[in-house]
């Protein structure tokens, strides 16, 4: 059984004063973070009040020995135990799991943490989903000390690793569609290029048939000139015919 930890529960009794609470808080600031209440209003089962007595939460940055904690708080190593459950911890602290105990105020928790006990407890309980919508609309900083740093850290890489991957699939499908477009203009220039050959051949082939042409509209041209002519030249014969009979 590990006998260090960074994070420690204790149950002392008799309670300490809220004075005292407070100056040995006060006096953990940069060493480690604690959280202390007195519980004066619990009832056993024949409805007495318990004893008074102190809960109390101590986070270290590193691991301790349970010995050392225990000399910290001038009691024997069997009231200090190793916390399995931070969270649960700083939940019991007021018995907001336990709504058939009596529940204490947030405001009577004593603690040296910049961040209440309140938002510690309203970040305990934003899902990774609201995690995540606070990190992706920039709003991270809220969530410092209030929700653990390596969740926020997970969080992060994850949101950093479906953005790069939605830019990597809109980028190929960016790309599928610049192929796509480029064959469709190759082809329509191909189109074009067929159809301008198609067009010359076509111009060609037009004049040079008008070319054969000319000589037997020509032909034609004469004949139709010479018929006239000599349908004129009837019809003068004809008039001057019958003028003088």
């Amino acid at each position: 059984m590990s006998t260090t930890s960074r994070v420690f529960i204790a149950s002392l009794k008799p309670a300490w004063s809220k004075e005292k609470m407070q100056k040995f808080v006060q006096s953990m600031k940069g060493t480690a973070l604690v959280y202390m209440i007195n519980h004066d209003k619990d009832v056993i089962e024949s409805g007495e009040l318990k004893e008074n007595h102190t809960h109390l939460l101590i986070e270290y940055q590193t691991p301790r020995k349970i010995s050392t904690v225990a000399n910290l708080f001038e009691v024997e190593p069997n009231f200090i135990r190793i916390c399995k459950s931070k969270k649960a911890s700083l939940r019991y602290l007021t018995h907001l799991d336990d709504k058939d105990k009596y529940q204490y105020k947030a405001e009577e928790v004593i603690h040296n943490n910049a961040v209440s006990y309140e938002d510690l407890i309203r970040g305990q309980n934003l899902s990774d989903k609201e995690i995540a919508r606070y990190l992706m609309e920039s709003r991270g900083m809220e969530l410092l000390g209030v929700v653990p740093s390596t969740k926020l850290r997970t969080i992060q890489s994850f949101i950093s690793y479906e953005r790069s991957n939605k830019s990597y699939v809109m980028m190929k499908k960016l790309h599928e569609e610049m192929d796509r477009q480029s064959e469709v203009l190759e082809t329509m220039a191909q189109s074009l290029n067929e159809i301008n050959e198609i067009a010359k051949d076509f111009q060609i082939g037009f004049t040079n048939g008008a070319k054969s042409l000319i000589p037997y509209l020509k032909k034609t041209f004469e004949a139709i000139t010479e018929f006239t002519s000599r349908g004129i030249q009837a019809r003068e014969s004809l008039k001057f015919k019958n003028k003088y009979k």
